[in-house]
Order: structure tokens, then C-alpha cells, then sequence
């Protein structure tokens, strides 16, 4: 606390001797204790929401004198106003033009933020706590998460003494990030949860990747599939926040958009081949088997697609390496390709 309130007022920290503190501040010097301090020297920095102490312990020269912790603060100030300037310019540099409320978030794959200042990319949110956070605001817009159910899943397993002021601090932090292209209110709290702004337009790429999956199925145009395919794929640059999917509460939704990938890939490859495109439903096939090349059904389809394309010989030597993939019924039904003949 009363580092906190010396910040505010700009004053500086002069502790030239630990022990002078033990009584009037004991739990400060039982902090110092711990890692060994016998004496500190800070002085405060502040740059709008950036703020601190560039601190010295056990100094050797100037114990009581923190002039020259001031000039390096300043510099500091400096310091960080060239990297807000840096990261905005970046940031309005890979601009297009959209409406000052709408902001686009691209999550399949590396994440993108983009709105009428600029676009913000994974490598700008380098907390994993705040992409974790990020994301499980923007993948439940629909619903608002209690602090308790946020701060879980940040911290799995940890009790927190304090889950509110815990995951203040990150939004906060994820804030200031946002902040480059002005979209510092993207994220409010509001009775005891965060959400995101209602004023803002929020369109993300799994919801239009999910849209163009359920309207190809329903689709019989084939030109118009093609079309809707392509734009599946194309959404569909990987995992949900691919940089964070190994989290626990993240997984059901990365499997889940996985799998409709997989579901639009198949249906479009049995569309392709029943129109006799085997051109197109190789070129899906391939695209399917990046993500899932062991998929049995895929094997089968990629085997049926090279009998048709190349002829038998390609086709049999495709299933020595697949075979172990596939179920005995799939084998037994390829392998009769080549007794029509």
C-alpha cells in the first residue's frame, strides 16, 4: 500500500536501512527479508497506464540519494513513448477501412484483431494470460463468464484469495494492448463479469467458417458449393487459437470446429466424386489429410480417388501404407476395385 500511494503522489523510495522499517512496516520488510535485501533505492516512472519504480537493492553508492533513478525513469518514459508509437504505426500500417464499431476477429489459426485504426496480432498479446483471457471472452460472446468461472480457467487448480482483483489485472493488462488501436472499452466488466462492449460490431471467423459449412451441405448448386467450400476453407487457417488449444477448457471447441472442417471436407469430397470431379475431391482429399491423415475414411476416399485418376497400381500401392489405418470392411471394398478388371 504504501508503495502504491507514494507512486501516485510521484515520490520516490528511500529505504537505506531495512531494519529501520521492521516495525513500521513489518510486512514490507518480511518481503525484503525473504530474498536477502538490506537496503532500496526506486523512483517512480508513469506514462498514462503504464506505471512503476525503477528500483536498485542493496546499492553500493547513493544509498539516500535517488537523482540518478530519476533520469533513468525518464528514460524509461521515453523509452516506452517510441514503443507505443512503434506498435501504432505498425498497427495503422496493415489498416483497411471498416466502421468505427465494427472489429473483426480472426481466431481460427494465429489470432487478428482488425478495426478502422489497424490490426493487432498474436505476436502483440505475448501474455498467454491475456490471449486466455481473450479468448474465452470472445468464444462465449453469448454468454457472460463470472469472474470465478474466468479465473479457473486461468488458473486451473490454483485457490485465489482474490479472483476478482486477479483477473482485473490481466484485463487490465489485455486492455492496454487494445489500446493500440483504440479499442482499450472492447472489454468491460459488468456485475461481477467481463464481457465485450455492446456497442461494438464484433464479426469472428468461426462463426462465418460455421455459417459457410452449414450452407454448403444444404447447397445442390455445384458451382455455388465449390464456392462455399472455398470459403470454408480459406476461414479455416487451423486450430482455434492454435497458440493456446492444449488448454483444458479450450479443447472441446477446437475439436468440435476441427471436426466440422473435417464433416464439410468429406461431404464435399462425396459430392465431387459422385459428379465425377475427381480432380476437386483429390485436392480436398489433400487438404483434409494435412490436418487428419490417419482419418480412415479419408484413406479410403484418397485410394478410391487414385483408382479412378491413376489406375490400379497407384491405387495398391496407396493401401500398403494406409491399410493400417482403415477398417477390414474398407479394405475388403477398395481391394474389389481391382477384381472388376
Amino acid at each position: 500500500p504504501r508503495w502504491c500511494e507514494f507512486l501516485s503522489l510521484n515520490w520516490p523510495i528511500v529505504i537505506p536501512d531495512m531494519e529501520a522499517i521492521k516495525d513500521t512496516y513489518p510486512d514490507e520488510y518480511q518481503f525484503f527479508q525473504h530474498y536477502g535485501v538490506k537496503s532500496v533505492l526506486a523512483a517512480p516512472f508513469s506514462k498514462r497506464i503504464n506505471q512503476g519504480y525503477i528500483a536498485v537493492d542493496d546499492p553500493t553508492r547513493f544509498q539516500d540519494d535517488p537523482t540518478f533513478l530519476f533520469i533513468i525513469s525518464y528514460a524509461v518514459v521515453v523509452e516506452l513513448n517510441e514503443i507505443k508509437l512503434s506498435q501504432s504505426i505498425a498497427a495503422a500500417q496493415r489498416a483497411s477501412k471498416y466502421s468505427d464499431r465494427d472489429v473483426y476477429v480472426n481466431c481460427l489459426g494465429d489470432l487478428e484483431i482488425r478495426n478502422a485504426k489497424g490490426t493487432l496480432t498474436e505476436e502483440d498479446i505475448s501474455s498467454d494470460l491475456c490471449l486466455n483471457l481473450f479468448a474465452l471472452i470472445i468464444t462465449n460472446m453469448k454468454r457472460a463468464l463470472k469472474i470465478e468461472r474466468l479465473a479457473e480457467a486461468l488458473w486451473p487448480g490454483d485457490v485465489m484469495d482474490n479472483p476478482y482483483r486477479s483477473v482485473s489485472n490481466i484485463a487490465y493488462r489485455l486492455r492496454r494492448i487494445l489500446s493500440i488501436i483504440d479499442l482499450e472499452d472492447l472489454i468491460i466488466g459488468r456485475h461481477g463479469t467481463f464481457v465485450i462492449n455492446p456497442e461494438y460490431n464484433v464479426y469472428t471467423d468461426f462463426d462465418r467458417f460455421e455459417d459457410n459449412c452449414r450452407r454448403m451441405e444444404a447447397e445442390a448448386n455445384p458451382k455455388a458449393q465449390s464456392e462455399l467450400y472455398q470459403g470454408a476453407v480459406e476461414l479455416y487457417r487451423g486450430d482455434l487459437f492454435s497458440k493456446i488449444s492444449y488448454q483444458h477448457w479450450l479443447m472441446p471447441k477446437t475439436a468440435y470446429y476441427h471436426n466440422v472442417f473435417l464433416r464439410i471436407i468429406k461431404c464435399y469430397i462425396e459430392r465431387k466424386m459422385e459428379q465425377g470431379d475427381y480432380c476437386a475431391a483429390h485436392r480436398a482429399v489433400v487438404d483434409a489429410m494435412s490436418l487428419d491423415p490417419y482419418d480412415s475414411e479419408l484413406n479410403t476416399d484418397m485410394i478410391l480417388i487414385m483408382y479412378h485418376r491413376g489406375g490400379a497400381e497407384l491405387a495398391k500401392s496407396f493401401l500398403q501404407t494406409a491399410e493400417s489405418y482403415m477398417s477390414e470392411a474398407q479394405i475388403a471394398f477398395v481391394q474389389q476395385l481391382w477384381g472388376r478388371k
